[in-house]
């Protein structure tokens, strides 16, 4: 749904499917490998709290909401829009640059943030069933699921 350093988006499609009904990334990161079998029960798992506050913001966003964030344009800033909350800030961050591991506030050169409000409203529906968790892996309990970690 976001661009996310280290994000499995162009590979995706090289991964087998699930062996099971239930996937989990524990390191959940733009989930790609979830979001093309979203109909699964899911749990996203991932110790960096910003990207569970962005998974946990766009479960409970609206269409409406995505397409209402401000359109930036190259160069400009998050913190010129001051009526943004502060999950709308963390994902127009991560729309402001392409494969980051931290939301930056200036819109990069290849960043096309009209395109990715679109695609992120297209995609709020897969994920409303979805558990997120803020944790790391070692705390999810052993079990006859798909895991997938990222070799």
């Amino acid at each position: 749904m976001f661009s996310y350093y280290g994000s499995k988006s162009k590979l995706v499609n090289l991964y087998p499917p699930p062996r099971y009904g239930k996937i989990i990334e524990p390191f959940a990161g733009s989930a790609r490998y979830a979001l093309k079998y979203f109909d699964r029960d899911i749990l996203l798992v991932d110790a960096y709290d910003a990207v569970i506050r962005m998974w946990k913001y766009l479960q409970q966003a609206s269409e409406k909401d995505i397409l209402h964030l401000p359109s930036l344009t190259y160069k400009q800033s998050t913190d010129d829009v001051k009526w943004l909350s502060d999950d709308e800030r963390l994902l127009l961050g991560f729309m402001c640059a392409r494969g980051m591991r931290r939301p930056v506030k200036i819109v990069q050169q290849y960043s096309d943030i009209e395109k990715d409000k679109r695609r992120i409203a297209g995609h709020l529906h897969k994920i409303r069933h979805w558990v997120i968790q803020l944790g790391v892996y070692q705390d999810i309990p052993n079990q006859d699921v798909t895991w997938f970690i990222d070799p």
